[in-house]
């Protein structure tokens, strides 16, 4: 760990320096923790977002390689609850301009803790990728709203 003199004066040796955890991800914008966001959507024109981690995701899918960033936000409104999101940027293919990055602003609908039913639900060869009405799906999350038919695409 460099002192703080090597730190101020810039003499800390190559094995000690930090990098910063900004730096250890695939970050596209190039943000800090702790940045200010601006999303200038209607919904979220009222609100301050702060960056407040950087996740970043690389799958391997038969030899190509697909990354993302997503920058976790969250505001502090004055007369509310705390407003999550997601900044998610994923890389253009083909970058004829400026754009280089689609972007995706992504809410969280629901959150529950582990349920072995609701996962072994998620057998496609068990349900062929569909819930029906009714199903066990609202029950693991004690939320009525999911009694109702979820169509997934995944599978063989």
């Amino acid at each position: 760990m460099p002192t703080l003199w090597q730190i101020l004066t810039k003499t800390v040796p190559e094995e000690e320096k930090v990098v910063p955890v900004e730096d250890q991800h695939y970050n596209p914008l190039k943000a800090h923790i702790g940045n200010r966001v601006k999303i200038d959507t209607l919904e979220c024109e009222e609100l301050d977002f702060n960056i407040r981690s950087l996740q970043d995701s690389r799958r391997d899918i038969g030899g190509e390689i697909f990354r993302h960033a997503d920058y976790v936000l969250i505001a502090k409104p004055f007369d509310g609850e705390d407003v999550k999101k997601k900044l998610r940027l994923v890389p253009l293919e083909d970058t004829d301009g400026e754009m280089t990055h689609s972007a995706v602003l992504l809410n969280l609908l629901d959150e529950f803790e582990y349920h072995k039913e609701f996962y072994e639900g998620l057998d496609f060869e068990q349900n062929q990728g569909e819930f029906q009405e009714g199903s066990f799906l609202g029950e693991c999350t004690g939320h009525d709203h999911l009694h109702r038919p979820l169509h997934f695409t995944h599978g063989p």
